[in-house]
């Protein structure tokens, strides 16, 4: 595999231990914690390193999570939607909340909770939104249990929703959904 090498050279200067994702996208989905630089060589040379659909990995730094959580905020039109704790297992990388997921066979479980972040970490997602264009999107965010700073760390560029929304939520997020896409419409067709 041409440039395999290359996530030895991306780990300067990160902190192990670390994580290497490749570009297959969901779920967690080709996501490998390594915690020495021997251990990424020797996945290197043994051809474990996780692949990718198009030879791209991301290195990045591992954040262990505060209390084993993560939380998933759902933005639309660059606005708080919803948010979601979930407990994230330890190393379990898989942490979508969606239908598709959940009923996947062999899936462990993971808890899912409304919450409401504190108002500074939904003004930076809802900026993160912005920035990057998403009517619709999901912003997840680790609170890093080295020294409690929230870390954003995964930009989701569609939302899935979360699974059983009236028993999570207790009101269908879908609903506004198509309120939003409506009114896009509407804006479309008046213009």
């Amino acid at each position: 595999m041409p440039g395999i090498a290359r996530p030895k050279d991306a780990t300067e200067g990160i902190a192990l231990p670390l994580l290497v994702k490749a570009n297959i996208g969901g779920s967690g989905a080709g996501i490998v914690r390594y915690s020495s630089r021997e251990e990424l060589r020797a996945s290197i040379r043994d051809g474990t390193v996780p692949k990718s659909v198009d030879q791209v990995l991301l290195v990045q730094d591992y954040i262990p999570a505060r209390g084993g959580t993560i939380v998933r905020i759902e933005t639309l039109g660059g606005r708080f939607l919803y948010a979601i704790e979930i407990e994230s297992g330890g190393d379990n990388f898989d942490l979508c909340p969606a239908d598709a997921c959940v009923a996947r066979p062999g899936r462990a479980a993971i808890r899912m909770t409304a919450v409401t972040p504190k108002k500074d970490i939904i003004d930076a997602a809802e900026r993160v939104a912005c920035a990057a264009g998403l009517d619709l999107g999901g912003i997840e965010v680790v609170i890093d249990d080295r020294d409690g700073t929230p870390r954003f760390y995964d930009i989701n560029a569609m939302s899935n929703f979360v699974a059983d929304p009236l028993n999570v939520l207790g009101w269908d997020p879908h609903d506004r959904l198509i309120d939003f896409l409506q009114a896009q419409v509407k804006g479309r067709v008046a213009a």
